[in-house]
């Protein structure tokens, strides 16, 4: 077998490796969706985000429709875009900080039991199998799978969420204006 024959044989291990992982965490991750009471939560966090989104790209609208009736020295017409503007903003904190509150909610909620689980697992182990792990290799390890967890709900679903509702509005709003 050649050199080249070799590396394509690792590489090949290595992507099938890595299918397999993906699959594997994209199942636990579905498995604590599926778990999780607090579905609504993330749902209603979801159609916030969906509706700051949304509101985000009105707030814009309005202060281009400011600025050019500044421009255009339409005092009365200015006024009553940056009011409909400041308006646009406390809503848009309120639907913020109501979005990353019940993001945090369920983040908390899942990361409990998450937990809760896991310690509960964990204190099952024979003495045997806890013999296999140095002093504390097992509770770190937890502690690192948690902050991973922790990560992932605290960040990126609310981000992604947010970033893809903002993105796919631009693009509709933009398309609306030009045409």
């Amino acid at each position: 077998m050649g050199a080249e024959q070799i590396v394509s044989k690792a590489a090949k291990q290595k992507s099938i490796e890595f299918t397999v992982l993906t699959e594997v965490r994209m199942k636990r991750l579905s498995w604590l969706f599926n778990h999780s009471e607090k579905k609504k939560i993330i749902a209603l966090a979801i159609v916030l985000s969906l509706l700051a989104a949304l509101l985000r790209q009105c707030v814009t609208y309005y202060l281009g429709e400011a600025v050019d009736a500044a421009g255009k020295s339409y005092f009365s017409t200015t006024v009553v875009y940056l009011g409909y503007l400041s308006i646009g903003i406390l809503i848009l904190m309120a639907l913020d900080y109501l979005s990353l509150y019940f993001y945090g909610s369920f983040t908390n909620h899942n990361l409990y039991h998450f937990r809760s689980r896991t310690v509960e697992s964990a204190i099952q182990f024979t003495l045997k199998e806890k013999a296999k792990y140095s002093t504390g290799e097992l509770i770190n390890r937890l502690n690192s799978d948690l902050q991973i967890l922790e990560k992932f709900f605290r960040t990126t679903i609310g981000d992604t969420s947010y970033k893809v509702f903002s993105g796919l509005f631009a693009a509709v709003f933009g398309f609306i204006i030009n045409y």
